[in-house]
């Protein structure tokens, strides 16, 4: 079994780190709209990660050979973020974090779209905002 716990401590939690520092420019959400963005974000997360997963038998990948990997490595992280998410861990929001970054690094990669860009930077400031509702200690 994979202990994603590691994803909370060196070399990996600097990257998420200094990426939240950047968010810290900008105005925050409203208290009540992060309230219920952190109570529906693991049902969403569910929800996503089996659509991800499902999609791995509906996209023609000689477009982009780097899809199902996207698709793989984003729709396991997401399912797996589901329990500590439910649990108000802050590992569900590291889980979020890489699963989200490596879908966009990914998908940039492949399509050097500014779009992609801008939807992982605006997941990850979500993730940003809602951070705070997340025990951080496990």
């Amino acid at each position: 079994m994979i202990n994603f716990n590691a994803l909370t401590k060196p070399p990996f939690s600097p990257i998420e780190t200094n990426t939240f520092r950047f968010f810290k420019l900008f105005p925050d959400l409203p208290k009540s709209l992060t309230k219920l963005l952190a109570r529906i974000t693991p049902i969403l997360a569910l929800i996503g990660g089996i659509i991800n997963l499902l999609s791995l038998f509906s996209h023609p990948f000689l477009i982009n050979p780097l899809r199902p990997l996207s698709l793989i490595i984003s729709g396991i992280l997401l399912l797996v973020a589901y329990k500590p998410l439910k649990q108000r861990q802050s590992l569900g929001i590291t889980l979020l974090f890489w699963s989200s970054l490596t879908h966009g690094l990914i998908n940039f990669v492949w399509h050097l779209s500014p779009s992609i860009v801008l939807t992982t930077a605006l997941s990850l400031y979500f993730l940003y905002q809602i951070r705070p509702h997340y025990n951080h200690r496990q």
